[in-house]
């Protein structure tokens, strides 16, 4: 097809069925990308929401308990501490292009209540998929 793809690219692994919004992604990224989810139950140590992974370039993390739930990038954080995380929907989000290689950091929650249960929604780079 004579087309010049990134390196490590082969025409048929690029975006099909073609769309705008196809179209734009590849254009952002060189591929397509995916959703993964995951349910966490959050509790009152920190737990790890979201790992480090390079091929990540967005994350929504949605609280569905009726308690609060607090989200930030260290293991050793604290109740009261880093973003608030509305509880009954409430939801945080990051983008790559708002917020830079933050979307890729490992990700945590804590909460001074127990089994509180939030969903997460990561947007991942097809081409960097994990097993």
């Amino acid at each position: 097809m004579g087309e010049n793809l990134p390196s490590g690219i082969d025409a048929d692994r690029r975006h099909i069925p073609r769309s705008p919004l196809s179209d734009y992604v590849f254009g952002l990224f060189g591929m397509e990308t995916h959703p993964e989810e995951a349910t966490i139950v959050v509790g009152t140590s920190p737990v790890l929401l979201l790992k480090n992974n390079p091929a990540r370039v967005g994350w929504i993390v949605t609280n569905h308990s009726a308690s609060v739930i607090f989200v930030g990038f260290k293991p050793s954080m604290i109740v009261n501490t880093s973003l608030y995380l509305s509880p009954n929907g409430g939801s945080i989000q990051f983008s790559a292009d708002r917020d830079g290689m933050a979307v890729v950091s490992e990700v945590y929650g804590i909460s001074a209540s127990s089994a509180l249960i939030v969903s997460t929604i990561e947007i991942v780079i097809d081409a960097m998929r994990r097993g």
